[in-house]
């Protein structure tokens, strides 16, 4: 349930990870420091608790709007080089993993174009056209470059950066 491998984030939900706070104090006999916050009134019923919201495209990149026009280029060529990708929107982004866990791209809508980020280190990508940038100051752990993408990006060298970083990702 660890979210990244280098930080101490964990998805879990507040009742389990009650059960395993609870299961700790019991084991070490302090189950007297353990208690439950009282504001908590949908802590013992998960049916009650709201979902997160169902990310979509759409919600990113609207119908009709230019960078819709804009993503669907960029996914189609993401697709047709590899099929194998699962596109996963999310809050903020939409990202193209190679497995479950493994992003490849993520694509950013901006104003009137799309922010790329490639999944590769510093010193990883050969980019003969200079398109990408040094994004390694967001401190994110494996994704250290990106690129913006309107309709004067050449396709062909989208395409080459997007064949470097999916051969880097394990």
């Amino acid at each position: 349930m660890r979210l990244t491998t280098n930080r101490e984030f964990f998805e879990i939900e507040p009742w389990d990870a009650y059960d395993v706070l609870e299961s700790m104090a019991i084991i070490h006999d302090r189950k007297d420091k353990l208690f439950r916050n009282k504001e908590n009134v949908f802590f013992n019923d998960p049916e009650k608790v709201v979902m997160k919201e169902d990310y979509s495209e759409n919600s990113l990149f609207p119908e009709n709007s230019y960078i819709e026009k804009l993503f669907n280029i960029v996914k189609k060529i993401a697709l047709d080089l590899y099929p194998d990708l699962n596109v996963v929107p999310t809050k903020n982004y939409v990202s193209f993993k190679k497995g479950r866990k493994h992003n490849v791209i993520a694509i950013w809508p901006k104003e009137n174009s799309l922010e790329i980020v490639l999944n590769a280190k510093l010193g990883t990508i050969l980019d003969e056209n200079e398109l990408i940038y040094d994004i390694s100051n967001r401190l994110w752990t494996s994704a250290q470059y990106a690129l913006r993408f309107d309709e004067t990006t050449n396709i062909e060298n989208v395409k080459n950066l997007i064949k470097q970083t999916y051969k880097q990702v394990k």
